[in-house]
This record gives C-alpha cells, structure tokens and sequence, in this order.
C-alpha cells in the first residue's frame, strides 16, 4: 500500500488551494468594531499583486524603500496613529501590498492621509530615487535574502509555506536573489507606475466610540463599491473568480 495525502483518503486526490481575484477598481469594506471600549479605528490600503518572482522582488524592493518614509509620514509628523506598518504578503496566487494604520480618528479622514501620502511616495520613487539610492536598497534587500537560517527552526519556517501552498518552489529565495542582483532601476520604475492600476481593497475597522476629527479635513476617492459588515465576505466569496496554484515540479 502507500500513505494517502494527509487529509485525504486513499484514492482521493488533494484540490489545488484557490485564491480569489479581488474586483476590478476601489472598493471600501466597512465592519463595525465588537468591543466597546476599543477607542481606536483600523484602516487598511491592500494591492492585489500578481504572485510572480519578479514583481515579488520588487514588491519586496518597494516595502524596503517605502516603510521607514510612510512611518515617518503618517506616525511621526501626522500623528495619525500608534501603529503604522506597510509590509507586503505573499498568498497562493497573488500577493499583497498592505499599508494599515491603527487611529482614534475618523476613518475615512484616515483613509485620505494614506492615500495621499501613497501618492506622495510613488511620486518619489518615479521622479526623485536615484541610481544609488537603487543600487543601496538593493544591496540591503539581497543581503537578506542571501542569509544563512541560522537554526533547524528558521529553515523550516521558510520552506514549510512552500508546503502549505502546494506550490513546493523550495529554490523560490535563490530565484529571488538571482532576479533582484539583475534588477535594473528603470524596470523597477516601470513596475511601480502600474501600481495604481491594481486592485484595491480599503477596509474600516469602526470604534463604537466617538472618533476624534482631525484639524485638516480631507475626504478620500470615491470607491466602485461599498461593502457593509462580515456579511458582505460570503456574498463576494460566492460570486468571486477563484484562481487555483500554479505548482512546479519539485526535486526531492
């Protein structure tokens, strides 16, 4: 006999996990908060990305240029919250480009500071970044990726995602830094310049508490569409386009 899938019976052949396309433009997800003495809202900016190793790299690339400026934007002169984070996740099909602010102010006051100050950063990317601001980003990045695991346990936490996303690309961090050495600035350009074209998914986290105003109001884009409470995630899941894995033949 052999061992079946884990999971599955003998005979049974393991579904390829899906992801699900988001909609085309802007939308705005809005929840309500559950605890009443949460004084703060959430508010999240996250870009649909394809999950390829190039615009993985660059995406990469971004983050490491970008975080340090928008926390200095949004935390450190706005004031706009405690948390500020941009960070970039990588899921089975697509990957995800996320900027989430944690705030006792107005929501969608929120969501306009960080859409502005988005806009300000791509700007400087595309018109003030230069060569050797490139190459020096690229350097750090690659000297990441070039690390060593430095325990059983490092190495396993980056191959097992490998293995919980049936796509078992165990040379996908070789792939990565063997794509990032060979980066040129202006590719990288052109990839940021298509940004705006991504999918975009805001979601507002409401406090049940009165929010603060902030001095200056602005008011954020229009959106294609609203999504109301936890309700609205079985509505999409039933109507989305769902993209299955794309595997590689693995070496063992």
């Amino acid at each position: 006999g052999h061992l079946a899938p884990l999971g599955f019976s003998s005979g049974q052949a393991a579904e390829d996990p899906e992801e699900a396309e988001f909609p085309e433009g802007q939308t705005l997800w809005e929840i309500p908060g559950t605890n009443p003495e949460e004084r703060n809202n959430c508010v999240l900016m996250e870009l649909q990305l394809p999950g390829d190793l190039q615009g993985s790299v660059f995406t990469s690339l971004l983050v490491r240029m970008l975080n340090p400026k928008v926390f200095e934007d949004l935390r450190t002169k706005q004031q706009l919250g405690y948390i500020v984070q941009l960070s970039n996740v990588e899921g089975r099909r697509f990957q995800k480009l996320r900027l989430l602010v944690q705030t006792e102010f107005e929501a969608p006051e929120v969501r306009a500071r960080i859409e502005r100050c988005w806009k300000r950063q791509l700007q400087w990317v595309l018109e003030e970044m230069d060569e050797a601001e490139f190459q020096r980003q690229k350097q750090g990045l690659g000297s990441l990726l070039a690390e060593a695991p430095k325990n059983l346990n490092e190495e396993f936490n980056r191959f097992w995602p490998e293995v919980t996303r049936r796509r078992y690309d165990f040379q996908r961090r070789q792939k990565r830094l063997e794509l990032l050495r060979a980066a040129e600035s202006q590719a990288f350009k052109d990839f940021v310049a298509k940004l705006d074209a991504a999918p975009r998914l805001f979601i507002e986290i409401h406090s049940l508490q009165r929010s603060k105003p902030l001095s200056e109001a602005l008011q954020p884009s229009a959106v294609d569409r609203v999504w109301t409470g936890m309700e609205a995630l079985q509505s999409f899941r039933s109507t989305a386009k769902w993209k299955a894995t794309e595997r590689i033949a693995a070496k063992l």
